[in-house]
Parts: structure tokens; sequence; C-alpha cells
């Protein structure tokens, strides 16, 4: 479910309704198996559909962060730059002076 609705707006709320769990219990079983919480899962899965589609789209910046469910592209470039330590503008010129992606 999450991976599907990864452009729309994420709450924990939603999703613990969704699956008739308590938000609280929700969250607490989320962490117990994922091990990170909820919002920083959405987030990371959100940062590796960005790779992807940096390396195999010719999407905007901002198109790429609206398709993955960022309502402001500088909150996207802040989260990827934290993720990976590099902007996703120059990941993208790595990925096309390279021809390849760099390891992250």
């Amino acid at each position: 479910y999450i991976d599907a609705h990864l452009s729309d707006d994420l709450r924990l709320e939603d999703v613990a309704s969704h699956v008739y769990l308590s938000p609280y219990y929700f969250s607490k079983l989320f962490k117990k198996y994922q091990g990170i919480g909820f919002n920083a899962w959405v987030n990371r899965q959100r940062m590796v559909s960005a790779r992807e589609l940096l390396c195999h789209s010719d999407w905007s910046i901002a198109s790429i962060a609206r398709n993955l469910g960022f309502s402001q592209t500088s909150y996207f470039c802040k989260v990827f730059r934290q993720t990976y330590q590099v902007t996703p503008q120059a990941y993208r010129q790595q990925i096309n002076e390279n021809s390849h992606p760099p390891s992250l």
C-alpha cells in the first residue's frame, strides 16, 4: 500500500486506518519490524525512487519531487542531500558524465 501511494500525502494515521490499527499501535509495530519510524521509512522509499527517476528519466527535479509526494522542490532536494550527501542535480550530472550511476 505504501509503495503504491508514495506520490500521495502519506500520513501514519491514514495508513494505520487502512490496516485497521490505531496510529499508536501501528507506529510501534512499524518501528519494531522496520527498524525506523514510519516517516523516515517513507522518505527512504521516496529517495530510492528518486534515484531511479534521476537515472532513467528526463523529468525535471521539480517533476520528480511532485511525483514522489513532495509539495516543495526545496524540501525534496534537502532530503535527497541528507540521504546521499549530494544534490539531485549533482547526482544526475554524475550519471550523465559517467554513463552509469555512482555508488552511494
